[in-house]
């Protein structure tokens, strides 16, 4: 049987009114199962596990703000770490495509809610000679936000016969943290637009051109349109 994996997650808040977070990103990570990806994980886990991680968890954005588990560790460590699970996704067989919102466009959350449902729908359109090429096809996402849990439970059932939502946490598939690097990838290259890099970002990234070069350019060589 042919399986294909997509891995989802989101950056922000579909909430219109969040005024300070002025953005809503959906990453999709595809993967068709019968291309073995075992070796490149076990080589990254191999590489975080020289670092102090629980589970060898990659969580981009906190990361990059020196929060949570990687809170104290040195700017040089983080962009290491970040570094590793680039090159992971540029050696690993997976696509990605990515749905960027400026919220401030809509009126309210429905407005966003059906601007985010016609596109997905309009992405499984466009591509459904690949999606009808696999037998089955589950989708794994972590319930972060009930709004995108229903929008994706319905475009699935309106696009697809055979398919599975799997719920799943994060530490447990280094794809749904591809999909979680895509977010905030994608974030940073919208926010950079307009504004400088912040200083955790300068950081990690040194340059707007170097994160263009080094990540930016990197990932965009594994999109799917």
């Amino acid at each position: 049987m042919k399986t294909l994996s997509i891995f989802v997650d989101e950056s922000g808040t579909i909430n219109v009114n969040a005024k300070h977070i002025p953005y809503y990103i959906i990453a999709v990570i595809l993967h068709n199962q019968n291309d073995d990806i075992a070796p490149e994980i076990l080589k990254l886990n191999n590489e975080l596990s020289k670092y102090d991680l629980s589970s060898n968890l990659v969580h981009t954005e906190p990361l990059i703000r020196n929060e949570d588990i990687y809170n104290g560790m040195s700017p040089k460590d983080r962009r290491g770490i970040l570094s590793k699970f680039n090159f992971f996704i540029k050696h690993t067989n997976i696509k990605y495509k990515s749905f960027v919102y400026e919220k401030n466009k809509y009126s309210d959350d429905y407005k966003l809610d059906s601007a985010i449902a016609k596109d997905i729908s309009e992405f499984f359109d466009r591509n459904s000679m690949f999606f009808k090429s696999f037998d089955k096809i589950i989708l794994y996402y972590d319930y972060g936000q009930i709004e995108l849990s229903k929008i994706l439970n319905h475009m699935m059932a309106l696009h697809f016969m055979n398919y599975e939502i799997k719920k799943i946490l994060p530490q447990d598939y280094k794809l749904f943290q591809a999909a979680d690097f895509a977010c905030a990838i994608e974030l940073i290259a919208k926010k950079i637009e307009s504004k400088p890099l912040t200083k955790s970002e300068t950081l990690i990234f040194n340059s707007k051109n170097s994160f263009k070069k080094d990540f930016l350019k990197e990932l965009r060589k594994k999109l799917f349109e």
